[in-house]
């Protein structure tokens, strides 16, 4: 009898944990599919390879995405160019998207669309110049150092140097004096210094204007040999 109770009392706890751990694991997967819903998984049709793997890296950290789910949440986002490579990778390798690891995956799809093995990123930031002397031109500037930067790998101090030398002299020259210590300071000295030259050469046109039109004031005399003859100080004889 005690044998009997025993074991119809490990039947209802086993019955009671078990379901308990299939709510706690439905909970998680409702949890994740609320804040999946939050966040749009970034889509790829074979442009800037590199940026959409950076964006799943930062999706999957968001979501906590399992390593065996990665790969289907991506692939579902392909669009264009890249789902029909991926159709034909997939054929020829003869697998399935379960079977493949999310590591794998990336390389081959980097291999396919990413331009960095053609590119030589320091040479080409060692060279990067600001073209236009505006704010257009600096924010033209600043987004092709990120781009760089992005794909390099070289410390902070250097990163400012580079980023200096390449400014137009206009903002180089003030912006070097300030010395910035980080990427942070530069752009921010950057990005202030065009604002104060346009400032400065209005205040200059300002002053000119009005020096202007003091002079046009003063009216010169029409025949200087009409003037009076002012008295010889001497002798007091005009």
């Amino acid at each position: 009898m005690m044998n009997q109770q025993e074991q119809i009392l490990k039947a209802i706890n086993g019955s009671v944990i078990g379901d308990v751990r299939n709510t706690d694991a439905d909970a998680r997967v409702n949890y994740r599919q609320m804040r999946v819903g939050k966040v749009d998984f970034p889509k790829f049709n074979a442009d800037n390879v590199d940026g959409w793997i950076h964006r799943c890296e930062h999706f999957f950290i968001i979501d906590e995405t399992p390593d065996n789910e990665k790969l289907r949440c991506a692939v579902i986002h392909l669009e264009g160019d890249a789902i029909e490579w991926h159709k034909a990778f997939m054929k020829i390798l003869r697998g399935s998207v379960a079977d493949m690891p999310w590591a794998d995956y990336v390389k081959a799809i980097s291999a396919r669309f990413s331009n960095a093995m053609f590119e030589d990123a320091m040479e080409e930031i060692a060279f990067v110049v600001q073209i236009i002397d505006d704010i257009d031109g600096l924010h033209d500037y600043n987004s092709g150092s990120d781009r760089l930067l992005n794909k390099v790998t070289i410390g902070e101090p250097y990163a400012v140097s580079l980023y200096v030398k390449g400014l137009k002299p206009g903002i180089k020259g003030p912006v070097k004096m300030l010395k910035p210590q980080t990427l942070h300071e530069a752009y921010g000295l950057a990005r202030l210094q065009p604002i104060i030259n346009t400032s400065l050469m209005n205040r200059l046109k300002d002053v000119k204007d009005g020096s202007q039109r003091e002079d046009a004031k003063i009216t010169p005399p029409i025949n200087a040999s009409e003037l009076p003859l002012l008295p010889d100080p001497t002798t007091g004889v005009t």
